[in-house]
């Protein structure tokens, strides 16, 4: 009997660790969003990017509460998060979905792509940025654009935007 109750004191131990290790997102709050400059960016290879081609970058939002964009080369938009959850401090993965307006994008080598999807490592208890900016012309799609983030299987926060044609 001894034994049982240590074997299920120590199972359940390593059941709290385990969970506390990876830490619980109860929400994520979306603080503000609209059109973005950058104060740094570095672009980087990722072969699941439309364009084979990511940024990363340190954001600051220009036009805050803007989700009608207009679509030329250098604008970007997207949104600033926080990570609502337990243990503050605490890893977790987010997958962004980035969802293109019908009939997708079609990048240099023909392809037609009808979202972009990511994987990113982030803490809980942090802000962060997330968003799309056209680079080239042949990325601008007028339509409703979406950007979701996603833990595990459950959507935790989406936001649209609607792309319009650019003067």
């Amino acid at each position: 009997m001894k034994k049982a109750a240590t074997l299920i004191f120590c199972f359940f131990a390593v059941l709290v660790a385990t969970c506390s290790a990876n830490g619980e997102i109860y929400r994520i709050e979306i603080l503000g969003f609209g059109t973005y400059e950058f104060l740094a960016k570095k672009s980087v290879s990722d072969g699941e990017m439309p364009w084979q081609r990511r940024s990363l970058v340190l954001p600051r939002i220009i036009n805050e509460g803007k989700d009608v964009i207009e679509g030329r080369v250098g604008v970007y938009f997207g949104f600033h998060y926080t990570i609502i959850g337990e243990p503050i401090g605490a890893p977790v993965t987010l997958r962004t979905v980035v969802i293109f307006p019908s009939p997708g994008l079609t990048n240099a080598a023909g392809k037609v792509a009808s979202n972009s999807v990511y994987v990113v490592a982030r803490t809980i208890g942090e802000t962060y940025s997330v968003g799309y900016g056209f680079d080239e012309a042949g990325e601008i799609l007028p339509g409703k654009w979406i950007i979701q983030l996603w833990h595990e299987d459950e959507m935790l926060a989406e936001k649209s935007f609607l792309i319009i044609e650019g003067h």
